[in-house]
């Protein structure tokens, strides 16, 4: 099981986080699908700065506080076309808006 990373965040405020990528393999980072009120969460690939075969891009991931309250988001790093195959990462974060 992941470990819990706690975020503490206000209304109206920005936190990132920066989970390191593998798409040229064919892994991206997704969420679960469970929608929330409580932050709103957009997604970025960052291309990586080395161009070279294997190179790792960044996923970064804005969660803003939309309201009150708390919510759990697991991201899970997939093919998304290998449905039988567990994850190679999972991180799971506790969203405390404030």
């Amino acid at each position: 099981m992941a470990e819990l990373e706690i975020l503490n965040i206000k209304i109206n405020e920005d936190y990132t986080i920066d989970l390191v990528g593998m798409e040229n393999s064919g892994y991206s980072w997704v969420r679960d699908n469970e929608t929330t009120d409580i932050v709103e969460i957009t997604h970025q690939y960052i291309v990586p700065t080395n161009l070279v075969p294997g190179a790792k891009g960044t996923e970064r991931f804005t969660f803003k506080g939309t309201k009150t309250g708390v919510v759990t988001i697991e991201f899970k790093q997939i093919r998304s076309w290998d449905k039988d195959q567990p994850p190679i990462a999972i991180r799971t974060f506790q969203i405390n808006v404030i």
